[in-house]
């Protein structure tokens, strides 16, 4: 089910309450007339303008062709899927890089989580929005789903998979043509357009609004909603006087729902459930639901369970009256209950709360147990489970980053070529159960289809005809597929793009052009590349063969001495046997300066850094190049210790300095923020370029803590989990945190394997509040756990912190409470 779009946003709630509706606004039908819109677009474009989502470039056009900046897509969801007081009311979204015209627009969607920016304090405002991008946006906004494994393109990586499968299950699109969805590809307004439409009309019935019914408390901390179409609302729709709500999950056929809260509900004390609506125009309309929780268990179970061999304070639990959170044992025993855990080995140090005894464990050992809950006459018994001991730091919970290359080829269509022989499949990172990174984990592979391609124990494919293959790598608990296509056919350069198609050079001097090759298969090409000249007498390249590394290559062209006229260079495949590209290129034998143009030196280089650690992308240099009349490049001309001097306009955002042949500068990016690129002669400015620095490096946006119980014994604390890399979210969702031993949060951005400096992003510590002798060894941070020995007479609290890097107040905190009689 589509998001419902502003015109018809209603909510309603029964148990005494009133029905809102709000009513349904009429477009108008005069939509304007723009000359670039065909017949294929006209139905989408008339019905963005009449609901005045958006308007063309100019009177006479609407731009159907035309690439669309990333906040003007903003702007149109915005004006398509939110309230005006969603609009006018948003929280600042921290961006500084955002129009005023959109500001409201662009907080807005931040706020209602539909957005990212591209760092903290950029959107990206002024960039072209890909077809990927463009389908996460509209996915969250509208709020639709698909199913992942209908997602056949060869283009779409996991970041996009859902996404393009909601976009693809709802009708919205089908994709590109050859098996591509276009995912790098920037969005067209025409495109965008019919996506709007389509996703603006998917539910023109008006389906029923979200209704609440009824409400019972499942356990002590969990609630369920009976009612329908509950999955159009969200946890910020309930709320409980002194209790914070920490989940809502809908069911399957959204006519139910359970609501978790963070803390336990009081014993036989009536309690009012808030259910909030929010209706456009008017104040939140809140209806309350009554309840009590009287504890009476109908039924017990207990889960298969994972014990770690080396940790201490370990419990085993269950659920009563199939609710999903583990019981409250002491609440329990207030209502009556005896609570007594049974286990077929001699594992127990408390058979009342479930604790085991670590001396009396070790790596590999299995047994079962169950619970049974007495009040009086009532018993109340779980089956038999099964619990496993196991080594957490080196047992397998997941297997991620897979890769494919072949030979120096990096294999992201997924096929591999018969001719080219031996593939390799890689595990870029493995996972343990504590949240460790295995460094040599023992992974097994299987192929599904040994005729076509074999594996071995090395993850080494050897492909041997064509066919459909799926390779399996599994590692205790972890499982992960890749599906490849084995092809025949050695791999050649099949397509090419150039960084420029024409070159105009004064004679005798040079210019670069640089290539972005593909092979047949759609992956970056690695190999040799031929470059012919048709009239090699005015201009040909330097080097007439070339290599092609990462599908990227380049070539100098040279013009003969005293040349003037027209020839073209031929980029061909190893073989000679196909033109990939052709570069007109013209000399002349004007010297004549009549323009000075200040350029990036490689022509594929652009005017935006970014100064994330790894990215590489810090510097650019820029030449001040001469043209003649004809709009040949003549050369470059000094910016030091001539008539022309160099500068930046803010030095803290971008520095420049002149490189020792005082023709090219270097621009180094220093912090997020724009500067000038001032040119003078004298004390006149001849030019300026705008220089945008970026911060792409990753932020800790949130944490969620892991329960943990008093601790109420003393000695050694030892691996006491309070927070999983897993559960630290970052403002980058494709980049996965690491906790160091020390307590650092950190992201290997430059994938060397270790940490540094640059890329630590955050902390997490721990407090004492009670004596320093409470602990015979005081409590410290290791990894994602708390460690320390706890005394006799110990009382006081653990709290544990989140800190951000650079920051003195902390993101987050969880305490545990320490009793020790």
């Amino acid at each position: 089910m589509a998001f419902q779009p502003k015109s018809y946003q209603k909510f309603t709630a029964t148990a005494a309450t009133a029905v809102l509706v709000a009513t349904a606004v009429t477009p108008a039908m005069a939509a304007a007339s723009f000359s670039d819109v065909s017949g294929r677009y006209k139905e989408a474009v008339d019905y963005l303008v009449d609901h005045k989502i958006t308007n063309g470039i100019n009177s006479t056009q609407f731009g159907t062709a035309k690439e669309i900046k990333r906040v003007d897509v903003a702007s149109m969801v915005a004006k398509a899927v939110l309230t005006e007081e969603q609009i006018n009311n948003a929280k600042d979204s921290g961006f500084t890089d955002v129009p005023g015209r959109a500001k409201s627009y662009v907080d807005a969607l931040k706020e209602q989580n539909i957005i990212n920016g591209k760092t903290a304090t950029s959107f990206g405002s002024d960039a072209s929005i890909t077809r990927g991008e463009a389908a996460l946006m509209l996915a969250k906004a509208y709020k639709i789903k698909g199913n992942t494994a209908n997602v056949k393109f060869s283009d779409v990586s996991s970041r996009y998979t859902e996404a393009v499968a909601a976009l693809v299950d709802n009708k919205i699109t089908s994709g590109k043509a050859n098996n591509k969805f276009g995912t790098s590809d920037p969005i067209t307004r025409g495109e965008l357009a019919i996506f709007l439409y389509k996703l603006e009309t998917l539910n023109d019935e008006n389906p029923a609004a979200p209704e609440v019914v009824e409400i019972s408390a499942l356990s002590n901390k969990e609630i369920k909603v009976t009612g329908s179409a509950l999955d159009q609302l969200k946890s910020e729709n309930f709320n409980l006087e002194g209790n914070n709500v920490v989940a809502y999950k809908v069911s399957e056929n959204k006519s139910s729902a359970t609501i978790t809260f963070e803390k336990p509900f009081e014993l036989d004390k009536e309690l009012k459930l808030n259910f909030i609506e929010k209706v456009e125009g008017a104040a939140d309309k809140v209806t309350q639901f009554p309840f009590t929780y009287s504890l009476k268990v109908t039924s017990v179970a207990v889960a298969d369970v994972r014990l770690d061999a080396v940790k201490d304070k370990q419990y085993l639990s269950f659920t009563i009256n199939n609710g999903t959170g583990a019981a409250d044992i002491e609440q329990l025993k207030q209502a009556g209950y005896t609570v007594e855990f049974q286990a077929t080995a001699s594992v127990l140090a408390d058979a009342s709360t479930g604790e085991i005894d670590e001396a009396k464990i070790k790596e590999g050992d299995t047994f079962k147990y169950k619970v049974i809950l007495t009040k009086g006459d009532t018993k109340v018994e779980s089956e038999l489970k099964e619990a496993k001991v196991l080594n957490f730091d080196q047992y397998v919970s997941s297997i991620e980053e897979t890769g494919v290359s072949q030979g120096a080829v990096t294999v992201k269509s997924s096929k591999i070529s018969v001719q080219d022989g031996a593939a390799q499949l890689t595990a870029g990172k493995v996972t343990s159960l504590s949240g460790a990174t295995i460094a040599t984990p023992k992974l097994t592979y299987k192929s599904s289809n040994p005729t076509v391609a074999t594996i071995d124990g090395d993850g080494k494919i050897t492909p041997i005809k064509p066919g459909a293959v799926v390779f399996t790598i599994t590692a205790d608990a972890a499982k992960v597929e890749v599906p490849l296509t084995v092809v025949s056919g050695a791999r050649t350069a099949a397509t090419a793009a150039s960084s420029v198609s024409s070159v105009k050079l004064y004679n005798e001097n040079s210019d670069t052009v640089s290539l972005t090759v593909s092979d047949q298969y759609g992956d970056e090409y690695e190999g040799k590349l031929n470059i012919s000249s048709k009239n090699p007498e005015i201009a040909a390249a330097e080097n007439p063969t070339i290599s092609a590394k990462d599908g990227k290559a380049e070539f100098k062209v040279v013009s003969k001495a005293s040349a003037k006229g027209d020839t073209t260079l031929e980029i061909k495949d190893a073989n000679n046997a196909q033109v990939l590209k052709t570069v007109a290129v013209s000399i002349s034998d004007d010297n004549k300066v009549a323009s000075r143009k200040l350029e990036t030196a490689n022509s594929t280089d652009d005017l935006k850094l970014d100064v994330a650690f790894g990215s590489g992308d810090n510097q650019v240099n820029l030449v001040w190049n001469t043209y003649n009349q004809g709009g040949f490049k003549i050369g470059s001309e000094a910016l030091a210790g001539g008539a022309y001097s160099v500068s930046s306009s803010d030095e803290d955002v971008a520095s420049v300095a002149v490189n020792e042949d005082k023709k090219t500068v270097t621009v180094t990016g220093k912090k997020a923020g724009t500067a000038q690129i001032i040119v003078k002669e004298g004390t006149v400015t001849r030019e300026t370029v705008t220089i945008t620095v970026t911060d792409s490096t990753p932020v800790i946006k949130s944490v969620k803590f892991e329960e943990v119980k008093d601790i109420t014994k003393a000695g050694a604390l030892t691996e006491v989990v309070v927070l999983k890399p897993e559960n630290v979210t970052l403002s980058n969702g494709e980049l996965m945190p690491q906790i160091d031993t020390n307590g650092d949060i950190f992201v290997d951005l430059n994938k060397n394997k270790k940490k540094d400096n640059e890329e630590v992003l955050g902390k997490l510590t721990v407090s004492y509040s009670g004596k320093s002798s409470d602990f015979s060894v005081a409590p410290a941070i290791s990894s994602g756990m708390v460690a320390g020995t706890v005394a006799n007479g110990a009382e006081g609290t653990l709290v544990v912190y989140v800190t951000p890097k650079d920051e003195k107040v902390a993101l987050a905190t969880s305490s545990i409470n320490v009793k020790v009689n």
